[in-house]
């Protein structure tokens, strides 16, 4: 690295999501340039303090990035360096910009990660002795969460199940060639609050649905802006909806399926029955039991963005034959063609519509998928190929390998 870098970004499992997420974000906040390099599974930017608020205001409105940390300490770095000092200095630091209060036990955990155990080990000794020599002279008690173990990066389950955004310190050192970096986690997506708001839910139906992890990056990646307008066009049970009126923005849903709707509707109604925001905001919601072929004959509002998982088929156990599979996205491409069609009626100029499309992957040279081309042709839209930032290419997969059906994320835009 050969730029000074404030922050860290560790990614999640997909890494073109996690990426366009980060792009769609900095994209939102307007950051205009960006100073960053990739190293394994994590993004360090340069980030001056005015844009790092807004940046950190909005992480809670992502989806698949991980953890948000500062960097406080960048020196070029040899086996014989001794850094107790040091660490001591900016371990305090990381104390006070965090507000932990010091008459209290603190906790700690070291996510040291280096390409050298011998390099790894001697790291972690000096960060203890520096907690330590801290302990003494200022008497506070710490609990070591990785005493065992000279590293233990902590999962999203583990930091908020210890407490650790306000009894603890995860400090993070990165050996990158010859330069240590060094700093503390700043944020973690938080998982208990997914599954309290899914847990929640009058109605949960188990083969409709994204997970409210998938639907907050869609949301951001479409950037829509606060009060605006949402239709998911395969509403399912209202996920996708939900998180929209969450993040301020009015929707609406259509679906098909009686069961579907009837869903929907009882999941929004206990949402805002408790959820504070809806009632100060006034956000509007509406959703409807119609065909989304026709949708623009009961949607007459202009919509800021259209976002959706559609119906992908029958439900598989394996994959059909190959000329049944043919016959199924040919199906699928004549469907999503007509709803968008009636979508980029009500799209806003630069409109998004993020949406999910299946794919059957029968080896490396067998993909089939719905021609995209052809919908962008019919439809009139203009397909994304490739992110802001972070070199992302469009679409690309989003579902894990093992899946009988993959899923492929496709972003087109209402250019014109």
């Amino acid at each position: 690295m050969s730029l000074k870098y404030t922050t860290f970004v560790k990614l999640g499992f997909n890494k073109n999501l996690s990426k366009l997420d980060l792009s769609s974000l900095l994209e939102k906040i307007e950051v205009g340039k960006v100073s960053y390099v990739e190293w394994k599974d994590h993004i360090f930017l340069d980030i001056d303090k005015p844009i790092f608020n807004k940046f950190t205001q909005k992480l809670p409105h992502t989806g698949s990035i991980v953890k948000v940390g500062k960097i406080s300490l960048e020196k070029t770095y040899t086996p014989d360096t001794n850094m107790v000092d040091l660490f001591a200095k900016h371990i305090f630091q990381c104390i006070q910009n965090l507000k932990i209060d010091m008459n209290k036990q603190i906790k700690f955990s070291l996510n040291i990660q280096t390409n050298s155990k011998d390099t790894t080990a001697k790291i972690g000794s000096q960060l203890r002795s520096a907690i330590k020599k801290l302990a003494h002279d200022y008497q506070f008690k710490v609990k070591m969460l990785s005493s065992k173990r000279i590293t233990m990066e902590l999962s999203p389950y583990e930091y908020h199940k210890n407490n650790m955004n306000k009894r603890g310190i995860e400090l993070n050192c990165f050996v990158i060639k010859s330069k240590i970096y060094f700093g503390f986690t700043l944020w973690v997506t938080n998982p208990f609050i997914d599954i309290e708001d899914d847990e929640k839910r009058p109605i949960r139906l188990f083969t409709h649905g994204l997970s409210f992890k998938m639907t907050r990056t869609l949301i951001n990646i479409a950037k829509i802006p606060k009060n605006g307008w949402l239709l998911d066009p395969f509403a399912g049970t209202g996920t996708i909806l939900q998180c929209g009126l969450r993040q301020s923005v009015n929707v609406a849903g259509i679906d098909n399926d009686p069961k579907c709707v009837r869903a929907s509707k009882e999941n929004l109604k206990d949402f805002c029955k408790n959820a504070s925001i809806i009632k100060k905001k006034e956000l509007k919601w509406n959703i409807y039991k119609y065909d989304s072929r026709q949708l623009n004959q009961i949607i007459k509002t202009e919509i800021d963005a259209v976002i959706t998982e559609p119906y992908l088929g029958p439900f598989l156990k394996q994959l059909p034959d190959l000329e049944e599979g043919k016959e199924t996205m040919k199906r699928l491409e004549k469907l999503y063609t007509k709803v968008l069609i009636n979508c980029k009626k009500l799209l806003k100029k630069e409109g998004k519509v993020v949406i999910i499309f299946p794919s059957y992957n029968y080896s490396k040279d067998i993909i089939l998928t719905p021609n995209i081309s052809k919908i962008e042709k019919l439809s009139g839209l203009t397909s994304m190929k490739q992110s802001k930032y972070f070199n992302v290419f469009l679409p690309f997969d989003i579902g894990r390998k093992h899946n009988v059906i993959s899923r492929k994320l496709v972003v087109f835009i209402n250019s014109f």
